[in-house]
């Protein structure tokens, strides 16, 4: 007989991704206000728990000690998944059961949220697309929102709070929009894609949509937009943020993904072929710090991830 289950059902989580300065904490803030969702920020149980449960044995109390603690480092990184970090102290014999009883670390996270948050639909914002194949090689149902805002507008934004060049905010943008029209091409059911833009002029049908996707009452969306309405000053910004010479390098380099999108470009009249050479340039600067960290961890994490990004995005030129 197994452990008891604090959660029984087999509900699969749903994430949120997309480029940064997308829009999707924004929409993760307003999914989790519905009162049978709660979507965490960036977990690390996700990534770094995944990771270790497959080195470990996980047949002894010591292993699913170390992989607990673990767990619990991971979310210590920031202050916002505090549940999570409480769920596992306040229940670690019942979680230890439970792996060892199910050796399952979908079934472990799982039970993890529905501890933590006692909300039927649950899930993260991740930070990158290219953690989906991993995703979803833990739970091979699990949903996915890949949000996608102005390219011009992410780049804005990028410089501001990141620190990128719009040249390379604009090679970040296409990496997260090859990547996840690939991934929407082999797994179409499992992936809505949303527009930022269409989230803030038409709210309501964009809410009342996802809602569905996810598999909650449509009703809640007019609630949730009451206490959170969207905020249209941010979607023009990027003209007082960007020079004219920004917006014509930003519309070169992701020309192809703003046609695809309904995006039109204002300074450039073809895309700059940004392709091959220097496509792979681009990916490879932007994992440049993670690559050469001292630590093997997170080099082995940085590898991984450019591998997803570069093979699906090259599929997805090859489409």
């Amino acid at each position: 007989m197994g452990e008891e289950l604090q959660r029984s059902d087999n509900t699969p989580p749903v994430f949120i991704t997309g480029a940064d300065r997308s829009g999707n904490d924004y929409l993760r803030t307003l999914l989790s206000l519905s009162p049978s969702i709660h979507l965490s920020f960036e977990s690390g149980i996700f990534r770094e728990g995944w990771r270790l449960s497959k080195a470990l044995p996980l047949t002894d109390r010591r292993s699913v000690d170390r992989l607990l603690d673990e767990m619990i480092t991971a979310e210590s990184a920031t202050n916002r998944n505090m549940p999570l970090i409480q769920a596992i102290h306040d229940h670690r014999q019942h979680l230890r059961a439970v792996i060892l009883c199910y050796q399952n670390y979908g079934i472990l996270v799982r039970e993890i949220y529905g501890l933590a948050f006692q909300k039927p639909v649950w899930g993260d914002k991740i930070p990158r697309i290219d953690y989906a194949p991993l995703l979803r090689e833990i739970w091979p149902e699990a949903r996915f929102i890949m949000m996608v805002r102005d390219p011009r507008a992410v780049a804005a934004s990028q410089r501001i709070n990141r620190g990128f060049s719009p040249r390379l905010a604009a090679g970040y943008w296409n990496t997260h929009f090859n990547t996840s029209v690939e991934f929407q091409r082999q797994f179409p059911d499992q992936i809505c894609t949303v527009q930022y833009e269409q989230l803030v002029h038409e709210p309501q049908a964009t809410l009342t949509a996802l809602l569905r996707f996810v598999g909650v009452p449509e009703q809640q969306a007019e609630a949730i937009l009451r206490e959170k309405p969207p905020n249209t000053d941010s979607l023009a910004k990027w003209r007082q943020q960007l020079s004219e010479a920004d917006v014509y390098h930003v519309e070169r380099l992701t020309f192809a993904g703003m046609q695809k999108l309904g995006y039109v470009a204002e300074e450039a009249k073809s895309a700059s072929g940004f392709s091959g050479w220097r496509y792979l340039l681009s990916v490879l600067w932007y994992y440049r710090h993670y690559l050469l960290q001292p630590s093997k961890l997170v080099r082995e994490r940085a590898w991984y991830r450019l591998a997803h990004m570069l093979r699906y995005s090259r599929d997805a030129k090859n489409e």
